[in-house]
């Protein structure tokens, strides 16, 4: 247990490190305010990447890869709306005087998870502006799509990980 709770400890640290204003889930009163943090943190980079896509459909200007551009534009915003408004809001997790430690620690998870792959998305969207040919293109743009359905899929599990917690 006491392992369970240093590596608890130390992963919350590293995320106290590198996300602005986070704070941690242990004491209820920082909860909404350290899950609102990592929110602005993960919108404030999917805004820039589909910025980043607004400039590259411009670029491009032609209408052989709007199909693909779409639909990574179309998940991206998805996501961000769904930042903007969570759907788990008001829920018991926010505001129960203690958190399961097991809980506590895949959540902690989810938000490791989630700054690594907005930092890899990151990453991969600065390259966009030196694809060359068609097949990269369309090649390329794929993989944003997968690697933007992975921070889709990691936001959910941990939706779901706060709405069932105090249920």
């Amino acid at each position: 247990m006491k392992s369970n709770e240093h590596s608890t400890n130390s992963v919350e640290e590293e995320l106290r490190k590198t996300i602005k204003g986070y704070q941690g889930y242990t004491p209820p009163e920082k909860r909404n305010k350290t899950d609102k943090n990592l929110r602005n943190f993960i919108l404030t980079q999917l805004k820039s990447i589909d910025n980043q896509l607004l400039k590259f459909e411009k670029q491009i200007g032609d209408q052989n890869h709007n199909g693909i551009l779409n639909r990574v534009s179309s998940s991206l915003k998805t996501i961000i709306d769904s930042l903007q408004n969570p759907c788990y809001a008001n829920q018991p997790f926010f505001s129960d005087s203690k958190i399961n430690p097991g809980v506590l620690a895949q959540l902690y998870e989810y938000d490791t998870q989630l700054k690594e792959q907005i930092e890899i998305l990151e990453d991969e969207a600065k390259l966009v502006p030196e694809i060359g040919n068609d097949n990269e293109i369309k090649e390329f743009l794929n993989h944003l799509f997968d690697l933007i359905d992975g921070v889709n899929q990691t936001l959910t599990e941990r939706e779901f990980l706060i709405m069932s917690e105090g249920v």
